[in-house]
């Protein structure tokens, strides 16, 4: 080219290559330059990633009680971190494959999904359910303790021979029974003579 002139070079990659570079490092393609002297210039190719790339999702089971960072769009085989924050009041308790580290580490083989589960920390106030038999040598009873507020607890009365359940001191018939535990409460249970059955009767 005469000195002076303006000429544009331009690389062409093959299938599955692509350019990088020329060999003084500029990487325009198609570049520009002007004739100043005789000059060799170089294009460098290199092979097109065929790693394929997967996407981890990574969410809260309930955004209210925290949050969940690491999803993404990553490259086959790369190690990804993941992270659940609670919110105040509540705290981590466990991965929906049932993995319980936090921060954990996950190496990318395909597509998945990532759930963080949090549990309230308010404590949970228990109470005590009292439960007696009105006579013990005509039943026993079963089912009292200290249990959890909000807990389904079953009262049982059990008869002995001759006797039969009557009612609860509440005055309720049922046997057995189921209590929503709210607060301390004493049952008892009440029993009377089985009632006796006349056989001669048709």
């Amino acid at each position: 080219y005469p000195a002076g002139s303006t000429i544009t070079l331009t690389a062409n990659a093959n299938d599955g290559y692509q350019f990088t570079s020329w060999n003084d490092d500029n990487t325009d393609n198609p570049r520009t330059i002007t004739v100043t002297e005789d000059a060799t210039f170089i294009a460098s190719f290199e092979v097109i990633s065929s790693v394929p790339t997967f996407t981890i999702t990574a969410i809260s089971a309930n955004p209210t009680q925290g949050i969940v960072t690491g999803g993404g769009t990553y490259p086959e085989g790369s190690i990804v971190t993941l992270t659940a924050t609670a919110n105040e009041g509540y705290q981590f308790t466990s991965w929906n494959d049932e993995n319980t580290d936090n921060p954990r580490q996950i190496m990318v083989t395909g597509n998945a999904v990532y759930i963080a589960s949090f549990e309230d920390t308010t404590p949970i106030q228990t109470f005590t359910i009292s439960v007696f038999s009105a006579n013990p040598n005509q039943g026993t009873v079963t089912g009292g303790g200290t249990y959890p507020e909000g807990s389904i607890v079953t009262l049982t009365a059990t008869a002995n021979n001759g006797f039969q359940f009557s009612s609860w001191s509440d005055n309720n018939t049922e046997n057995p029974r189921q209590i929503t535990v709210t607060e301390d409460a004493i049952y008892v249970a009440s029993f009377i003579p089985a009632t006796s059955i006349d056989e001669s009767a048709v």
